[in-house]
């Protein structure tokens, strides 16, 4: 007998599209974990007249996604060419005046670096300025990470520099006194680092200016 199919199975929904590069994907992380968000809040009586509200000022395009809990929307505020994302605490709306919330905290300055890259989007529509990694930090962040996944897969390292380098450059030189053993080592150091919160750095975006 023929098992029955379903005629909705496989057919959950995805909270991002699959098919979409990770370019192209609208992602949001935690504020906690990602220091680039710009937190907004109702403003207090003592700054209501100070306080500016998104939608007065004239914003540049914005694309709401709602969210659940104690968050009430998260946009993403599109300057020229590069996204700011803002985060709109409960019970705070684009036409009211707002706050920006910043943590007295170890991210706080990257925080600030965020909220002056709104501020001025806003007010001077200054282009915002972002760090993006590049090509070379993009190749490392992605040998890190395959240099700790064939190292918890039970890789000695020595292999992982053949998989990483070739197996012709490995052998060229000692292989106790090789630089691409020392390189290797600290590929899997780093990518460990990466693994356990190290990540969470590369979402500081906004370089120091």
């Amino acid at each position: 007998m023929m098992p029955t199919r379903l005629p909705n199975a496989g057919g959950c929904p995805f909270l991002v599209d699959p098919a979409l590069s990770p370019q192209q994907a609208t992602l949001f992380w935690q504020p906690a974990d990602d220091a680039g968000t710009v937190v907004l809040a109702p403003a207090p009586s003592i700054l209501a007249a100070e306080a500016g509200a998104l939608r007065r000022l004239g914003l540049p395009r914005s694309r709401r996604r709602g969210r659940a809990g104690e968050y009430r929307r998260h946009m993403i505020v599109e300057g020229r060419s590069t996204g700011l994302d803002a985060l709109l605490l409960e019970g705070a709306s684009p036409d009211q005046p707002l706050v920006i919330v910043t943590p007295y905290a170890r991210h706080g300055i990257q925080r600030l670096r965020a909220a002056r890259n709104l501020l001025e989007a806003t007010f001077s529509r200054r282009r915002p300025m972002t760090r993006q990694p590049t090509r070379q930090q993009s190749r490392r962040y992605r040998h890190m990470l395959q240099a700790i996944d064939a190292r918890q897969a039970g890789a000695s390292y020595r292999q992982i520099a053949e998989a990483l380098f070739g197996k012709g450059r490995v052998a060229s030189d000692p292989w106790k006194s090789s630089a691409l053993r020392d390189a290797t080592l600290a590929l899997v150091r780093d990518g460990m680092k990466l693994v356990n919160g190290g990540y969470r750095d590369l979402l500081q975006r906004f370089p120091e200016r």
